[in-house]
């Protein structure tokens, strides 16, 4: 997939991309992200608000195949960069589009054609903008880790409900206990076991708001089997309990 997660809206982020130096995103800024690469995204203060779109390259297509898929967009592929970063002032026509592509919605008789218009218009801008900066190029020993990773993050998002641990995580992309926590220090800053523990409270608080269950029954569907650890660990995270969490967020 590749995405463009800008504009921040609000605020400041930290992004990373395959796990290198965070960049400082400010309001009006933004990232390309290429397909494959590892990313993720930290305020640094409470507030900051983004807009994402995320699509296939396939979407101007429909098949690898073609002059616009080999002309345009294998190119970008085949080239193996992380990304680049999108400034408001440099990159403004860029970042504009990106506005525009999320304020479409769903509603109209026409909108799937105007998503079709905007996003290959924001191709074009992004492809004449890659010249200008690209982020680092993975080789194929960086490419072969990246892959780990995301069989690992893979393996927590299908399984974080169930009693999983470290040695599973690492045994699912065939690494030992050393390489599979050098890499989730790398691309999240969390040992396996933090980001597992911080994923379980994530998927839980989504599920408190959109009417999941009880708190008991969420709190067990995320893989935590103790009710007190699981309100111990949510109100260290979200300042209040996952009872008060649902309330405030269905009513």
């Amino acid at each position: 997939m590749h995405g463009c997660p800008p504009p921040t809206n609000r605020g400041e982020c930290d992004y990373r991309l395959n796990g290198g130096e965070a960049i400082r995103l400010r309001q009006g800024d933004g990232v390309f992200v290429n397909s494959e690469t590892l990313h993720s995204a930290d305020n640094p203060s409470p507030g900051a608000v983004m807009s994402c779109v995320t699509f296939s390259p396939l979407f101007l297509t429909g098949q690898p195949s073609g002059t616009i898929y080999a002309d345009h967009v294998l190119p970008v592929l085949n080239r193996r960069f992380a990304g680049m970063r999108l400034q408001a002032d440099r990159d403004a026509d860029v970042v504009e589009e990106i506005r525009a592509i999320t304020a479409l919605g769903v509603g109209g008789d026409t909108v799937a054609l105007e998503y079709v218009e905007h996003v290959a218009r924001l191709w074009r801008l992004a492809l004449a903008a890659f010249g200008r900066q690209t982020i680092g190029t993975a080789g194929a020993i960086e490419m072969r880790r990246g892959r780990r990773m995301r069989t690992m993050l893979a393996f927590i998002q299908q399984h974080f409900g169930d009693d999983i641990d470290v040695a599973e995580i690492s045994d699912s992309a065939g690494i030992g206990r050393t390489e599979c926590f050098r890499l989730f220090k790398r691309h999240t800053g969390a040992g396996p076991g933090d980001y597992l523990l911080a994923y379980r409270l994530r998927r839980a608080a989504v599920m408190l708001a959109s009417g999941g269950g009880g708190v008991a029954i969420v709190g067990r569907r995320c893989g935590f089997r103790d009710a007190s650890y699981f309100g111990k660990r949510f109100k260290e995270r979200y300042g209040v309990t996952p009872g008060e969490y649902r309330a405030r967020h269905r009513t």
